[in-house]
């Protein structure tokens, strides 16, 4: 039996009112894409009707399923249903490709072969080198504080892009980078790298970019006590904060 993942168009996930993502077909689909000989992601329009009259019936965050059993599935579900969405038209001739049966590839006219995109990304915790402070930053775009985080060039290491976007948001230098654990990040086709740093640097030293409207240093009694609000729940910052918030 094939189960359906439901997907809006700002890639939220239909639960069903036992607050499964998986359902029995899927009504009113844009189109569909096969993930597994199990499951299959669908695209549903801005207003399906029938769906969000239903008691019970929600959406949610993809993040909400990253620490679940569902975790990878949500994962492939938004990342296949985006890519296939994106990518219509092979970039040498402009004409339509074709998809392998289990939409890993496309292929185009010429028989060249194309996979779905995966832009890299870097985010770090901080910490003072001396005192057990956590550098965060409230983007200009968020309500919340976060771990420094940004996208690895061509050419970069996953070490040299944290170091550069420290330095281009913080002002801060960085040293003792070293990998901590990754998480996909499929809304926007990103996978997550997560690291460690330390730093001597109080305030800054160099001129920040403007991206982080406000940075702070924040102690492990704040993180406890929620002096100030923070990364979302299922997201790689907020494990790492809260894991270094545990730490003695």
């Amino acid at each position: 039996m094939t189960r359906y993942i439901l997907i809006d168009p700002a890639d939220h996930i239909y639960t069903t009112p036992n607050g499964s993502p998986l359902w029995d077909s899927a009504p009113h689909a844009l189109f569909t894409v096969r993930i597994d000989a199990s499951h299959t992601a669908a695209r549903l329009p801005a207003t399906p009707h029938t769906l969000t009259a239903e008691p019970g019936v929600q959406t949610v965050e993809p993040r909400a399923f990253f620490n679940t059993e569902f975790g990878f599935l949500i994962s492939q579900a938004v990342a296949l249903v985006r890519h296939r969405e994106a990518f219509e038209f092979d970039p040498l001739t402009g004409e339509k490709i074709t998809w392998s049966a289990d939409n890993t590839r496309a292929f185009g006219t010429r028989g060249r072969e194309y996979f779905p995109r995966i832009d890299p990304a870097v985010i770090g915790l901080i910490e003072h080198s001396v005192e057990p402070r956590l550098l965060v930053g409230r983007n200009i775009r968020r309500s919340y504080f976060s771990l420094i985080a940004g996208y690895i060039a061509p050419g970069e290491t996953m070490e040299q892009a944290f170091a550069r976007e420290v330095w281009e948001e913080a002002g801060r230098r960085v040293s003792d980078i070293v990998y901590v654990a990754s998480q996909p990040w499929p809304t926007s086709s990103s996978l997550m790298f997560g690291v460690r740093a330390t730093t001597s640097d109080d305030t800054a030293i160099g001129e920040c970019d403007g991206e982080l409207a406000e940075i702070r240093w924040i102690t492990r009694a704040d993180i406890h006590h929620s002096t100030l609000p923070l990364a979302p729940e299922g997201s790689l910052a907020h494990r790492m904060i809260q894991d270094w918030a545990n730490t003695t």
